[in-house]
């Protein structure tokens, strides 16, 4: 990407958790703030467009990055978009412990986090990388990156393991993985050249951003179930 430029782009799903997205959440983003309807709504949307209009594209949302030119792999700062891209983060650690098959499994383990392989030099990395408060990647290693994770924290109805267990889980991994239907978003990319401070003012003073949900990283009703 040449300097100063912006591009705009459509990608599925499965591509942005792939070997051509890595993402950085950067310190001055809000805090992880969906609660239990906000993700209820878009894993009801996804499995009720999956059932009944098979033959459309469902668009997940825009996601707005920033190259990172200093980095040796394609690695993006989050401006916008977070929350959603957060979400999926979870779900694909979800769909992981609900699958019996282990190429499943692997599959989608590889989705978000790298393990480190020595002989190809290849160094372990988690898909989101998270600048915003202390310990939060000590809490994601556990609770999400590790196999198993999810259930230590799914106690009550209100749970996203719990959530996803109501509907079956192959229509819902079919919208990830294997299936023609195409989840996709739009993804805009600045290059690490332009006016960053610009782009940020834009984002965080647009009127219609709502900036008044609770603060809380990975709140209590999405992992561990409202208490």
């Amino acid at each position: 990407m040449s300097a100063g430029t912006i591009e705009a782009n459509k990608e599925i799903l499965q591509k942005i958790f792939s070997e051509s997205f890595w993402f950085v959440i950067p310190e001055y983003q809000r805090s992880y703030v969906w609660q239990t309807d906000n993700v209820t709504e878009l894993v009801e949307d996804l499995v009720y467009v999956f059932e009944h209009k098979p033959d459309h594209d469902y668009f997940l949302g825009s996601l707005v990055l920033k190259k990172l030119r200093e980095s040796s792999f394609p690695e993006y700062e989050v401006l916008d978009g977070q929350q959603r891209l957060t979400t999926f983060f979870i779900m694909m650690a979800v769909l992981r412990d609900l699958v019996q098959m282990p190429q499943y499994v692997e599959t989608l383990q590889k989705k978000i986090y790298q393990e480190e392989n020595l002989l190809e030099n290849v160094p372990a990395r988690m898909r989101l990388t998270y600048k915003i408060r202390d310990k939060v990647e000590d809490f994601i290693s556990t609770y999400i990156i590790a196999k198993g994770g999810p259930r230590k924290k799914a106690n009550s109805k209100h749970s996203l393991t719990e959530i996803m267990c109501r509907y079956p889980i192959w229509p819902t991994l079919c919208l990830f993985f294997g299936s023609s239907w195409k989840t996709y978003a739009g993804i805009t990319i600045y290059s690490s050249s332009f006016d960053f401070f610009l782009i940020r003012h834009c984002l965080f003073t647009y009127p219609l951003r709502i900036r008044k949900m609770r603060s809380a990283f990975l709140p209590p009703s999405i992992i561990e179930g409202s208490r």
